[in-house]
């Protein structure tokens, strides 16, 4: 039989099994005939989250079946070989069931789910900025409204509206490193939760946690300084009427 690396790493702890021998079965009495011959990698044998399970390989004339799955590689499109393939099973023997697929239908069909999972993440994620944004835009406006008054007094003794957009982006950019610092740790919290839907990538994927906290914070303040601008556009005299 061949084993994989899981199996290898479970059963002989880091020893070579290459000519161990193994047999099937629980009983005390169990034969070891089976003459271990190759180790290969792990591998998704059905979806992408089976990678760590032990697997064995046997002879398919040694396991008694009568059924099996034969792979056939070919050249240009797979499903021109289907009537070659039909054909040359009938000639063996008529009534022998042929059921055929492309491989890459069975890949496909493997990734629905995770490319469903991921397409409902995105979609969250889309979600809980435009919320983010929202609630920020709607933040920063009650505290423009209330802070009028004082932009209006500072730009009646001379302050610029740079210096009154500033101001209120200051502010914003406090709540954004508050609430970034606040995020952090639950970051690190939820990792396991995280990475048990992850594939390829771990839950502290630092490109992407960058990405997510650059375009969060530009949207957070573009949310910000559009309030801002806007107060700082109002004349002195109707900022303090107000």
């Amino acid at each position: 039989m061949i084993i994989n690396e899981s199996f290898a790493q479970r059963y002989f702890s880091g020893l070579n099994p290459i000519g161990a021998h193994i047999g099937l079965g629980t009983r005390p009495d169990t034969r070891t005939t089976i003459e271990i011959i190759g180790v290969v990698k792990d591998f998704s044998r059905r979806t992408l989250r089976d990678q760590q399970i032990e697997t064995i390989f046997l002879h398919y004339f040694d396991q008694q079946s009568g059924d099996g799955t034969l792979f056939v590689k070919t050249r240009g499109r797979a499903e021109s070989a289907f009537a070659p393939i039909r054909r040359a099973i009938a000639r063996v023997d008529p009534q022998l069931p042929a059921t055929l697929t492309v491989f890459d239908d069975q890949i496909e069909r493997s990734l629905r789910g995770e490319r469903m999972l991921a397409a409902l993440s995105s979609a969250y994620g889309v979600l809980a900025l435009l919320l983010a944004i929202i609630g920020l835009y709607g933040v920063m406006s009650f505290v423009v409204t209330q802070r009028t008054q004082e932009i209006g007094v500072r730009m009646a003794l001379g302050a610029s509206r740079a210096s009154a957009v500033w101001m209120i982006v200051r502010d914003a950019g406090i709540m954004i490193v508050a609430g970034t610092l606040v995020a952090l740790p639950a970051v690190f919290g939820l990792k396991r939760l995280v990475e048990a839907q992850l594939f390829g990538v771990t839950a502290l994927h630092a490109p992407t946690i960058a990405l997510a906290g650059v375009v969060l914070m530009a949207v957070s303040l573009g949310a910000a300084m559009l309030p801002a601008w806007r107060a700082a556009t109002i004349s002195p005299t109707e900022a303090l009427r107000l």
